[in-house]
C-alpha cells in the first residue's frame, strides 16, 4: 500500500516514501483567527484522542470527501452528535483509512466549538482554547517551530479503502453537502 502523504524530495527511492514531521505545532493566523498547525508524528488518530480528552462532549464528525474513488465528493456529515464513547468507537472503526488514505479531511468539533481538522498532509489544525491544546501537545513531546507544506509531495488514494468510503457516502447516517472551494481544495485547481 502506498503512503497517504508521500515526500518527494528524495531522487535516491524511486518509492514514495511517506513524510516522516518533526514533532512541531505553529501559531498561526488563518483567515483572521488564530489557530495552531501540527505536524503529525505517529498516530493521527491517536493525536485526536488525546485532544478531546480536554474538551467536553458532544463531538460532532464532518468527513470531508475531496478525491472521491468511485462515490460523490462532498461534506458527510454525521447527523448525530456524539458522545466520548462513540467518539472513540468511531475513529477506531475508521483508523486505518483516515491515516491510510490521501483522500479526504475529517472535522471533529467538540461541544466547547473547538474544532479539530485533520488533514491529508498529515496535519492537523486546532480552534478554540489554543493555550490548553498548546499544553497538550507539549505533554507529547511536541514544541513549537515552523510547520510548512512548501515542499515536493503526493497524495494516494489506495483501492483497499474504497469500501470505507462508501461506507460513509452511501450511509444514511451522514447529511451530504457539496465542497467548498478555498477552504475544502484549491479554487484555482483546474480539475474543479
Amino acid at each position: 500500500m502506498r503512503p497517504k502523504f508521500a515526500d518527494l524530495t528524495s531522487e535516491a527511492n524511486p518509492l514514495p516514501l511517506p513524510h516522516q514531521w518533526k514533532p512541531l505545532y505553529e501559531r498561526v493566523q488563518l483567515k483572521n483567527k488564530e489557530s495552531i498547525v501540527v505536524a503529525v508524528t505517529g498516530s493521527g488518530i491517536d493525536l485526536i484522542l488525546n485532544l478531546t480528552e480536554i474538551t467536553p462532549e458532544p463531538y460532532g464528525i464532518l468527513y470531508v470527501l475531496v478525491v472521491p474513488c468511485g462515490s460523490q465528493s462532498g461534506r458527510y456529515q454525521l447527523k448525530e452528535w456524539l458522545d466520548r464513547s462513540s467518539l472513540i468507537s468511531y475513529l477506531e472503526r475508521y483508523r486505518a483509512f483516515l491515516e491510510g488514505d490521501g483522500r479526504h479531511n475529517l472535522w471533529v468539533k467538540c461541544g466547547d466549538d473547538s474544532l479539530i481538522v485533520y488533514d491529508s498532509h498529515e496535519v492537523i489544525y486546532l480552534y478554540g482554547d489554543l493555550d490548553r491544546f498548546c499544553t497538550v501537545l507539549e505533554s507529547l513531546g511536541y514544541s513549537q517551530g515552523e510547520v510548512r507544506i512548501d515542499f515536493p509531495h503526493e497524495h494516494h488514494y489506495n483501492s483497499e479503502f474504497d469500501s470505507e468510503e462508501r461506507s460513509i457516502a452511501d450511509s444514511a447516517d451522514y447529511t451530504r453537502f457539496d465542497l467548498v472551494a478555498g477552504q475544502d481544495f484549491d479554487a484555482n485547481d483546474p480539475r474543479r
